[in-house]
């Protein structure tokens, strides 16, 4: 057996193994500072730890406020919004509660808005925030076009 048979079938091998044995965790995403910083922006009650752990595992900001709409993600405070009992959280950032207050807080949390009245209340909020930032980004953008092209000319 030559070289190049050899090599054929220790790649085919490999690619073999690879392909059952599959990817040994949950996909981590990359995460900046800057991302974590957006997510607390909004919901300033949100532990930046969980945040950026959520964050690994969702790949984008639009899932991880989804996942603290759901009660997903830990926030700090006891009282304020704090993830039902089998809830996504990191290890390190689970709370430690008896199982009465965990009932407590889970039938609390069920009784309360639902979902989709809370994620409005939470756009209704933030839309006038985010309106206006998006006004001084397209005037910016603007004045910056019009600078260019009265140099240009």
């Amino acid at each position: 057996m030559d070289m190049i048979t050899l090599f054929i079938l220790l790649t085919i091998l490999f690619a073999t193994v690879g392909f059952f044995t599959g990817p040994s965790g949950p996909r981590r995403y990359p995460v900046t500072e800057e991302m974590v910083s957006q997510v607390v922006a909004l919901f300033p009650d949100v532990d930046r730890t969980a945040a950026r752990n959520d964050l690994q595992l969702s790949g984008s900001i639009e899932a991880t406020v989804e996942n603290i709409l759901a009660g997903k993600v830990r926030r700090q405070g006891a009282g304020a919004g704090t993830a039902p009992t089998g809830a996504r959280t990191t290890n390190a950032a689970a709370p430690a509660a008896s199982p009465a207050s965990a009932r407590a807080r889970w039938e609390g949390w069920i009784r309360g808005e639902s979902l989709q009245a809370k994620r409005m209340s939470m756009v209704a909020e933030f839309r006038p925030a985010f309106l206006a930032k998006e006004a001084a980004l397209a005037q910016t953008a603007a004045s910056t076009l019009g600078a260019g092209r009265i140099k240009a000319d």
